[in-house]
């Protein structure tokens, strides 16, 4: 018989649990580095000037997910930390895609996503300084036709 509600739900129904409450903690992280992103661009952050307020919300954000991470660590009862967890779930989901063929298209997708990450980390593309961001002719952009042009 199990302790609590935590062990019995690990024990009973172990690849769902672990899963779906990696996947929220996950969930969680990511979200609060969206919102990170996002303030930072939205409001040009990254621009020459803007490097205290920039720093300012980079360092509030690290601060709050490092105390999410610190908090997720310490209410984990099956796992030392987070990485423990997510190394479960890697093995839970390699040992389910040997029997299901989407489940290993998965594992594929995932694994080409992750060596692209890498590939991003290690050598990130330099943008030449009169390359425009993104490459297109006049020719190329739809005609969007006016007011006036559209009434009757």
């Amino acid at each position: 018989m199990a302790s609590d509600v935590y062990h019995f739900l690990k024990r009973e129904f172990n690849f769902e649990f672990v899963v779906t409450r990696w996947s929220f903690l996950v969930s969680l992280l990511c979200f609060v580095t969206g919102v990170c992103g996002r303030a930072l661009l939205e409001f040009d952050l990254l621009q020459q000037g803007k490097t205290n307020q920039g720093l300012m919300v980079i360092f509030t954000m690290g601060g709050l997910i490092l105390n999410l991470l610190s908090f997720v660590n310490g209410s984990l009862h099956c796992w030392p930390s987070l990485f423990g967890m997510t190394a479960e779930v890697v093995v839970l989901l390699l040992r389910r895609s040997r029997t299901r063929p989407l489940a290993a298209a998965a594992m594929i997708s995932l694994f080409g996503a992750f060596v692209c990450g890498v590939q991003i980390m290690i050598a990130p593309n330099k943008k030449k300084e009169d390359e425009p961001l993104l490459s297109s002719s006049p020719k190329d952009e739809p005609k969007v036709a006016s007011i006036e042009e559209a009434a009757p």
